[in-house]
């Protein structure tokens, strides 16, 4: 559920307010179709319609009482095609006739099952105001229209791929949970619940916006398969410990990957290298071939963006600082009360899918030869060989059409002017520029390497540190305890391009306010920290974050004490005292209802780790995006969340949390938080090893309702359960059906529980399984060992 709704089923506002984004009328006003009867899935619905439940003037062309003024009209919504406005009065629909101020209005209008249809028609009557005579009385209309489908979805020529079709090689594919988990539906009469389940999910993936990518749709689509497909993910990051600058091509590969190649062939990217070579030669001879590679560089941005016009490039360059406000301010676009701004948001979304992608990954291809080892300690020995004074300041620069090319050196520098490349040789350097940030039309490709010294990037400026704004940024430092300050899409961030902030060796500090540390949009997007001690901290929306068809990525690869801290700018939307809003940390998110999240990836090698957020953080996915955080190595780590924290899903998305080992603590400032599953979502826990403690509250420690399905996996240790009883599937009542929460501590230990016994298997509610094993889950898979834990009812 949306943090800034205004009534959800946990709490009660005192001012009625109704939000139609996607509701029928409870009261019937629309005929739903029957099952057997239903037409091929068209989508779900967009109505558009809320306000303030107001009392109505007396009048004879209507019965009802009171209506719903209108506060605000989304672009592409049933309310907008209709024309109507903020202020007009929807007094009834289709007939019904509301007595009292508690109009109830579905959120399940037009999901999975026997709900109305895009295309179905709907009778509006509305009292509309005259803008132009506001003192005017309102005019009577009545409406007839068909119900609009989510904007910029369209069903698929030759229809929806299914799982098997997108990765055929994982059909067969069956984990031991799953095993049991199957062999249970069956004994407890659960499986026709459970298969309806799984179609109404799968028909969420049927009808998608253009943003919708392949590993969020098959991820989403079976909770059984999450584990595999991240564990690729996981064990390609992880193959080669401690990633640093030789690694710049991987990460570009790997997020083209997970982007593009997920479920297909994907060629590798082919290019060939500049003819300038630089191998043997003097510090001109660098230069040179630096000046090449930008050139290729900048050859490729203008083919990325080739399908463009000069309006439209003005138009991303305008609209994406519109964006980004109102994704900070309110998440859900449709909630924008300023309609101009929400009506640009939506046309840069459009204009989204003219880019040319391949063009930009092989940009970043070409650049990463900039910072790869080979040319900079090359270029570092060239520089030594020659006649300039390496203590002083500038050592050498170029200037080429596309930025100047700076070599510093090992003196402590100031830099403040932006450039293409700057090779800095060492000291204590202060950077006041955008720290390798590349700039449309000027420096398409922008790089740092920065050799050595106690380092400060500091800047006010957005769209910053390590940043592809439309292009390619780089930014790597290979030694010293370095601290990056930022404020908005600062720190391995990227916006229609690839940027990555690499740092190899220091105990370094990371301070951002809202949309920063690798945060992916239409690109990918990486901060990676190769080893230390080191402090992640930012307000809001940060920390691995996937937004609309990107890839964003926290990497820590070694086995120090890091923290990472995202919250602090924000109340929480629900009213909550004393809670924060957070929104990062491994989530996959996307511009609900207008386009799909991509993947967001918080990967930590190991150490004892304190990750610290609010609302929404901590492995998390949110409007068709894949959320992920993983703890390796075998530290005690704490998990201190919020509401919707550690392993957690909400609204068509998928997420996941695995955690190695060690004695770790998941704990909440509130509630709703460890292996939960919101509205059509799936949601995977894993806690490998160690004696945990769970600190919950309501709705956690493997829980899920709204057609959620969960997967909490313990499996071993002497572990404590707290505040709350765990499996939990109670209500449904979005869309009818059922929920499957299913929870597994094995291992044989004895484990701390509220009101659960050890060594048994519980079934219940809207479809729970609650299983604690005296060993191994392979152990349970026979009729006999299941039999004597499970008391039938």
């Amino acid at each position: 559920m949306h943090e800034n709704q205004q009534e959800t089923s946990m709490r009660r506002c005192r001012i009625r307010v109704s939000f139609l984004w996607m509701a029928s009328i409870a009261i019937a006003v629309i005929q739903p179709l029957a099952a057997e009867d239903a037409a091929p899935y068209r989508g779900k619905v967009f109505l558009g319609i809320g306000g303030e439940h107001v009392p109505l003037p007396e009048d004879e062309r209507y019965a009802s009482k009171f209506g719903i003024k209108l506060g605000r009209v989304p672009v592409g919504s049933t309310a907008d095609a209709a024309g109507l406005r903020t202020g007009d009065i929807l007094v009834s629909l289709d007939g019904a006739v509301w007595e009292s101020e508690k109009i109830r209005l579905s959120r399940s209008f037009g999901k999975a099952g026997a709900k109305a249809m895009p295309g179905q028609m709907v009778n509006l009557l509305v009292l509309k105001h005259d803008s132009e005579d506001p003192e005017a009385p309102p005019q009577l209309e009545s409406i007839d229209i068909g119900v609009s489908a989510y904007p910029r979805t369209s069903p698929e020529p030759g229809g929806t791929p299914t799982n098997d079709e997108i990765r055929p090689d994982l059909a067969d594919h069956s984990s031991v949970y799953e095993k049991l988990s199957r062999r249970l539906l069956e004994k407890m009469s659960y499986k026709e619940d459970w298969l309806d389940l799984v179609a109404r999910i799968d028909r969420t993936q049927q009808v998608p916006d253009p943003q919708r990518l392949p590993i969020v749709r098959y991820t989403h689509r079976d909770a059984y398969h999450l584990e595999v497909v991240t564990r690729e993910v996981l064990d390609a990051v992880g193959e080669k410990p401690k990633r640093g600058a030789a690694d710049a091509a991987f990460w570009v590969d790997h997020g083209r990957a997970v982007l593009r190649g997920f479920g297909g062939t994907q060629a590798a990217i082919e290019f060939n290298p500049p003819a300038a070579d630089y191998r043997g030669g003097d510090l001109d001879a660098h230069l040179d071939y630096a000046t090449a590679v930008l050139e290729a560089a900048a050859e490729a941005n203008r083919n990325a963006f080739g399908e463009f016009d000069d309006e439209q490039i003005s138009a991303i360059r305008d609209d994406r600082i519109a964006l980004l406000d109102a994704f900070v301010e309110l998440k859900m676009l449709s909630y924008d009360d300023d309609r101009p701004r929400q009506e640009r948001c939506v046309r840069l979304l459009d204009l989204a899918g003219k880019i040319e992608s391949e063009a930009l990954f092989l940009q970043a291809r070409l650049t990463a030869l900039l910072v790869h080892p080979d040319f900079t300690s090359s270029l570092k020995a060239a520089a030594a060989q020659g006649d300039a004074d390496l203590a002083g300041g500038v050592v050498a620069e170029r200037d080429t059409p596309h930025g100047k090319i700076i070599v510093a050196g090992t003196g402590r520098n100031r830099h403040s002017a932006d450039a293409a490349a700057i090779y800095d040789l060492g000291g204590d350097d202060v950077y006041a520029n955008r720290q390798a940030a590349s700039s449309y039309g000027k420096v398409p490709s922008a790089v740092i390497v920065d050799f050595d010294g106690n380092d400060a990037y500091e800047t006010h400026e957005p769209f910053a540190q390590g940043c592809g704004d439309m292009g390619v940024g780089m930014l790597v430092d290979l030694e010293g305890d370095d601290s990056y300050i930022g404020v908005r899409y600062a720190q391995g961030t990227s916006f229609f391009g690839v940027g990555l902030l690499i740092d190899e060796q220091g105990d370094d500090t990371y301070r951002a306010v809202d949309l920063s540390q690798g945060v992916g949009q239409f690109g990918i997007g990486v901060l990676a920290d190769r080893s230390g001690h080191d402090r992640y901290a930012a307000q809001h929306a940060s920390q691995a974050l996937g937004l609309p068809d990107g890839y964003g990525i926290v990497y820590d690869g070694d086995d120090g004490d890091d923290h990472y801290y995202c919250k602090g700018s924000k109340p929480s939307g629900y009213g909550t005292a004393g809670v924060f809003s957070g929104w990062g940390q491994g989530l996959g998110i996307g511009y609900r209802p207008y386009a799909s999240g991509g993947v967001g990836l918080l990967f930590d090698a190991g150490g004892e780790d304190r990750v610290e957020g609010g609302n929404f953080t901590q492995g998390g996915g949110y409007y068709y995006g894949l959320g992920i955080i993983y703890g390796g190595g075998d530290g005690d780590d704490t998990y201190i969340g919020s509401r919707w924290a550690q392993g957690w899903s909400a609204h068509q998305a998928a997420g996941v949390m695995i955690e190695a080992g060690g004695n770790d603590r998941y704990t909440t400032r509130y509630a709703v938080v460890t292996g939960i599953a919101w509205d059509e979502a799936v949601s995977l826990f894993i806690e490998e090893s160690g004696d945990d403690r769970y600190e919950g509250g309501g709705f956690s420690q493997g829980a899920a309702s709204m057609n959620g399905w969960s997967i909490f996996l313990e499996m071993s240790g002497r572990d404590t359960y707290l505040y709350t009883d765990q499996a939990l599937a109670n209500s449904n009542d979005y869309h009818g059906g059922t929920s499957l929460a299913f929870f597994i501590d094995a291992g044989g230990d004895q484990d701390a529980y509220p009101s659960r016994p050890n060594n048994r298997i519980i079934g219940g509610g809207q479809r729970s399984i609650f299983i604690d094993l005296p060993g191994a889950i392979e152990d349970a898979l026979n009729d006999t060992v299941i039999d004597t834990l499970w008391k039938r009812p």
